[in-house]
Order: C-alpha cells, then sequence, then structure tokens
C-alpha cells in the first residue's frame, strides 16, 4: 500500500513539474517579446525624436532661404514651387548630416513648403515575429512667402530649448530651481522631461521640453536689460492633458477673453501657463502686464508676442503656470525673445 502510494506522488511530481515546464516554455516567449518590444519602441521614439530634429531644421531653413530668393526684384514673377531644388537640396544635405538614412520629400503649395521625413527604426526583438523595421515618420510645414518690406528682420536676444546644461537622459525627467539662468518660484521649479507620450507623442524641438506643474505650480522668469523699441516673443505651447472628446481635436485655446473661455472648464485650466512682461519695479504678475495665455491646446503651437519697450530699463519676462495645482499642466518648448522680429 505505501509503496502504491509512493507511486503515485512521484507520478504526480512529474506531472507538476512536467506542467510547471510546460507553462514556462510557453510563458517566456511572451515575458520576452512584452521586454523586446518596450526596448524596441523606446529606440523608435528615439529615432523619430531625431527625424523631428532633421525634418524641423530643414524645413525653417529652407522656408527662410526661399523667401529669401522670392524677395530678390529678378524673382518678383516665380512662384515659390520654382524653388523646391533649394529645400531638397537642404534637406538632402540635413539628413546626410543625421546620419539616419531614411528620406525626405518637399512639396510647395502657394506659400506653404511640406517637409515630410521618414525612416525606419531597426527592431532588437520584433524580428522574430517578421519585423524587422518600424516605420517612423514627421510632417512640419513653413512659409516660403516673399518677406513683407515694411518688416525689418531683427536680432536673436536670447533662445532656450532645455537641451542642454542638464544630465537629463532621454525619456527621463527631473526638476530644477533657478536653472541654467532661469529665475524660478514655487516649491518645485523647471520640469526638464523628455518623455513625447506626455506631449502627444512628439517633442517639438530636439529632445526636451519643460512643464511647471510638477506636484506644484511654479514660475521660470528671465530678467533682461531691454532699450527702447519693438520685441517679439516666440514659444511653443501644448497641453499635457487632453480632452479625448472629439469637440476638442485641433483646439486653440491661447491669447484671451473669448479666445480660452471653451476650454477652461478642462480639469480647472490645469494646463493653464501665463505669459507676463514686467517693467522693474513692477515684479508684480499685474494682469495689466499678462500678454498671452495658453489653457489647451491637443498639439505643438507657437506663440508669437509683441511689445514694445518705452525707455531703456531691465524687464523680467515669466511664464507661470495659473492652472490647477495638481502634478500636471502646460508645456512648453523652444523660447526665443527677439528684437523686432525673431528671424
Amino acid at each position: 500500500m505505501t509503496h502504491a502510494r509512493n507511486t503515485t506522488a512521484r507520478s504526480f511530481l512529474r506531472d507538476v513539474q512536467g506542467n510547471i515546464s510546460l507553462i514556462a516554455a510557453l510563458s517566456l516567449p511572451v515575458l520576452v517579446l512584452s521586454v523586446g518590444g518596450g526596448i524596441d519602441m523606446s529606440h523608435a521614439y528615439s529615432v523619430r525624436q531625431e527625424l523631428t530634429n532633421v525634418v524641423e531644421l530643414s524645413c525653417s531653413q529652407s522656408g527662410r532661404e526661399i523667401s529669401y530668393q522670392r524677395g530678390k526684384p529678378e524673382n518678383a514673377s516665380r512662384p515659390a514651387s520654382d524653388f523646391r531644388s533649394t529645400a531638397n537640396r537642404i534637406s538632402a544635405r540635413r539628413l546626410s548630416a543625421s546620419g539616419l538614412g531614411g528620406t525626405i520629400r518637399n512639396t510647395i503649395s502657394g506659400d506653404v513648403l511640406t517637409v515630410t521625413g521618414s525612416a525606419e527604426s531597426a527592431n532588437s526583438f520584433a524580428v522574430v515575429l517578421g519585423a524587422e523595421t518600424t516605420p517612423v515618420g514627421v510632417v512640419r510645414t513653413c512659409s516660403v512667402a516673399r518677406p513683407d518690406p515694411s518688416t525689418t528682420p531683427g536680432t536673436l536676444l536670447f533662445m532656450e530649448s532645455f537641451e542642454s546644461n542638464h544630465p537629463v537622459g532621454l525619456n527621463r525627467w527631473a526638476i530644477y530651481q533657478n536653472w541654467n539662468g532661469w529665475d524660478t518660484e514655487g516649491t518645485r521649479g523647471i520640469e526638464i522631461n523628455g518623455l513625447p507620450e506626455l506631449s502627444a507623442g512628439t517633442i517639438r524641438f530636439g529632445n526636451f521640453f519643460a512643464e511647471l506643474d510638477s506636484w506644484a505650480n511654479s514660475t521660470m522668469s528671465r530678467r533682461m536689460r531691454l532699450a527702447a523699441g519693438e520685441y517679439e516673443i516666440r514659444y511653443w505651447y501644448i497641453s499635457r492633458v487632453r480632452n479625448p472628446d472629439p469637440a476638442y481635436a485641433g483646439a486653440l485655446g491661447c491669447g484671451s477673453g473669448a479666445a480660452l473661455e471653451p476650454y477652461r472648464a478642462c480639469r480647472n485650466e490645469t494646463n493653464r501657463i501665463d505669459l507676463y512682461v514686467e517693467r522693474s519695479g513692477n515684479y508684480t504678475y499685474a494682469p495689466a502686464n499678462m500678454v498671452d495665455s495658453c489653457v489647451y491646446t491637443d498639439q505643438w503651437v507657437e506663440r508669437r508676442i509683441r511689445f514694445r519697450v518705452a525707455s531703456e530699463a531691465e524687464y523680467r519676462i515669466s511664464w507661470k503656470a495659473a492652472g490647477q495645482n495638481e502634478s500636471t499642466g502646460g508645456l512648453i518648448d523652444y523660447i526665443r525673445i527677439c528684437s523686432r522680429t525673431c528671424p
């Protein structure tokens, strides 16, 4: 009887061991592919950001060059489409310098240049499923209009793209007080972020952007001595929290008053960032000194704000989180401050 029980027990253990081995054998490929898929996706994000840089620079440089060429008297009657070879040459040079491979296609319709970039991200793990690469693509548009003779190009005085002078890695983030010459207010400071999924899957310029609500609202300010004259501020903005309602698709809640009203209800304006220009002696964030406000967009938009300085003085230019104080807010990138208009 004992012998029979021992035999049964050994048989049961063999069955259990066999089942565990079978489960492990079936589960391991799934586990490997899940982890490997994340690695492949992270690499694809990195390739897409490099491609974004190439396309962004190609578009802006080609747009400026074509506009310049069209402004010459001898080209007064030529349409913008005649200058597509100029864009092709610039794009080819940018793409070659990046080492990415892939292709860039330029089209011109009216006064708008469209640059379409595509590349392939090599997979390390998905190849077992027959997917050797993951395709990535980026599209940007730029104006190639003839220059307005009444507008004199200005001078770039300051630029911040959050790309350098910090140790933040790709797909990572960190918070800094008084970073890179910025004055910060609030318990946290500037959050430098490299997570594309927070900004609708793309980063407008380079690999990083800034958020001003990391557990608490904060403000970043730059002090500059400005002479009397005309000035322009340009910066890019996107909401971190986006509304899935189709009515919000493509919405632009920036500016003031009626432009903001339809979008204020999105999580108590959690995405709100206000822009102030204040003269020394009046650093109070008074409503009269607020020159722009953004509460909602579901894609990166460039804001262009002009202001006039009546007499030379020190000025403080500030981006201030002004929505719900709860760890998610608006995102900004590629800030420029220029005399007259930004070139």
